[in-house]
């Protein structure tokens, strides 16, 4: 992740509802790592935090007061004063909820490349690079992707992790694509407050990027690629 641990349990802590001091000890009694174990001041693996929003959303749904729905939400209509009318589609059926705030939680989509570029080479999905053990279980079935020249859109924490595990996985030939040099979070004011913390490079992605081996090229636009 490019959030400290420090932060991350902070928030956690700050929220009862998600029970998140129970579900850590739980885990830790099963010998799962867990991030009260690890440095508040470094950053860790993402699967660490996605076991904590787990847990966090088990408990949530566990709570009488909370009303879970899994499906998905074809349309909105409301706001301005009334209450919003939520269509939800669950199993080919469509009903209405109503409520008077909505919060939009819904992520976000990596943009692909070009078409002119996605018709002539082979595409992988972001997760499939940000997570080591999803990159390894590709490089294992497609052993030829190590010679390959890859290219990554994106300078921020995410294409500079893929570009981290890419080396990692020996692969020798990496051009990022970014539009600015790369960008590093700089705490401020004491930690008060932190400069690029959203897209700024942290952890060990951070000290990775300062050394950048010879192996990864940064471009500002995207050039003839030969190869895959």
């Amino acid at each position: 992740g490019n959030t400290k641990i420090g932060k991350l349990t902070e928030g956690f802590h700050s929220l009862p509802a998600l029970h998140f001091s129970e579900a850590q000890a739980r885990r830790q009694a099963m010998g799962i790592p867990i991030l009260a174990d690890l440095d508040p001041e470094s950053t860790c693996e993402l699967s660490l935090c996605v076991d904590a929003l787990a847990d966090g959303a088990n408990a949530l749904l566990l709570d009488p007061l909370v009303h879970g729905i899994q499906g998905c939400v074809s349309r909105l209509e409301g706001g301005h004063g009334r209450k919003w009318a939520v269509n939800v589609d669950v199993n080919g059926e469509s009903f209405c909820v109503e409520a008077s705030r909505v919060l939009l939680c819904t992520g976000g989509e990596p943009r692909m490349p070009p078409p002119h570029v996605s018709a002539c080479h082979k595409t992988v999905s972001h997760d499939d690079v940000v997570a080591p053990d999803r990159l390894l279980s590709l490089l294992s079935r497609e052993p030829s992707l190590v010679q390959c020249h890859w290219g990554i859109v994106g300078g921020s924490h995410s294409g500079l992790l893929a570009a981290m595990n890419l080396t990692q996985n020996s692969v020798s030939t990496i051009s990022v694509f970014c539009s600015r040099e790369l960008r590093f979070a700089e705490p401020r004011d004491g930690g008060q407050w932190v400069k690029w913390d959203g897209s700024g490079l942290k952890g060990r992605v951070a000290e990775w990027a300062r050394k950048l081996p010879s192996s990864v090229k940064l471009h500002d636009r995207w050039p003839e690629i030969q190869g895959c």
